[in-house]
């Protein structure tokens, strides 16, 4: 009988585990490694005062208390706050009263865990790295194209010298964007840093063209299918999906030679796998 599960796929944890505990926190991403989350993802994005932070938003309204501490500013844009002004904000108590994706009120965030997260801040990208070098984990990087204020900031020559300076090795991190241009300056500045394309349907054709400097693309779940799969891997291409919350739709990416999916449960998806695996490995040993 053909081994279903020879072919792995990897679990990325969204944000964190974002459906249980808020996007983008260091809570977040210590949920993700309690569960066994192959790596975690995270938004990059820049203060007013050029300091690099975990968020994914422009504005800070849907995941901050920013409009009631900060009542009648003119904007809410996160490139409009400095790094001293988002350190008050909380995010925790925001995610506790939004609960995103319903999963406290269907009981799957206990008392113990709504109180460690309800002080929550959002945290700079230095703590991030931080956190992952501590785990010995891996953590993709999202560059985000917030940098609104200051269009000539240097994001990547920022982003280098973070990380850098936390001393993580370059093999625990892994950078996307949208913005492409910003991957190939990373590869120039940190070739050992692995960069991934992210694609949407507008920028889709990016990943067929055979003359693409990218080996790894972070296509929309959506656009996936089998065609698109085959041509991929035939020009050696590797493929993560974002983003996939079903084990269905993870299992169907998994048998197409889709590598990983991004996901918002990997509570969800990293025990379904974990445990498939450890039925072939016991199917082995029997044999």
């Amino acid at each position: 009988m053909k081994d279903k599960f020879k072919k792995r796929i990897r679990i990325i944890a969204h944000r964190g585990a974002c459906s249980i505990a808020p996007e983008n926190t260091l809570v977040a991403a210590a949920k993700a490694y309690e569960i066994g989350a192959d790596l975690w993802e995270t938004d990059v994005s820049v203060t007013r005062d050029g300091e690099l932070v975990l968020f994914h938003d422009r504005t800070l309204e849907r995941t901050t208390d920013a409009e009631i501490l900060f009542p009648g500013r003119k904007s809410y844009r996160l490139s409009d706050f400095t790094l001293e002004e988002l350190a008050v904000l909380n995010t925790g108590k925001v995610f506790i009263k939004s609960d995103p994706f319903g999963m406290i009120r269907k009981g799957h965030v206990g008392p113990e865990a709504l109180e460690a997260m309800k002080n929550e801040k959002i945290p700079t990208l230095a703590q991030g790295l931080l956190f992952t070098k501590e785990k010995s984990w891996t953590v993709n990087l999202e560059l985000k194209e917030t940098v609104d204020s200051v269009p000539s900031f240097p994001f990547v020559e920022k982003i280098v010298d973070a990380i850098r300076a936390a001393g993580i090795p370059a093999q625990s991190v892994k950078i996307s964007s949208f913005h492409h241009q910003w991957l190939m300056e990373i590869r120039r500045l940190m070739p050992k840093v692995e960069v991934q394309a992210l694609v949407a349907r507008e920028t889709i054709e990016a990943a067929f063209d055979p003359d693409s400097p990218f080996d790894t693309f972070n296509i929309d779940q959506a656009l996936i299918g089998k065609k698109m799969m085959h041509r991929l891997i035939q020009q050696g291409k590797r493929v993560n999906a974002y983003t996939v919350n079903r084990v269905k739709k993870a299992e169907n990416f998994r048998a197409l030679g889709v590598r990983g999916v991004f996901s918002d449960f990997p509570q969800v998806l990293v025990p379904y796998f974990q445990g498939k695996l450890q039925e072939r490995l016991d199917g082995q040993t029997k044999k």
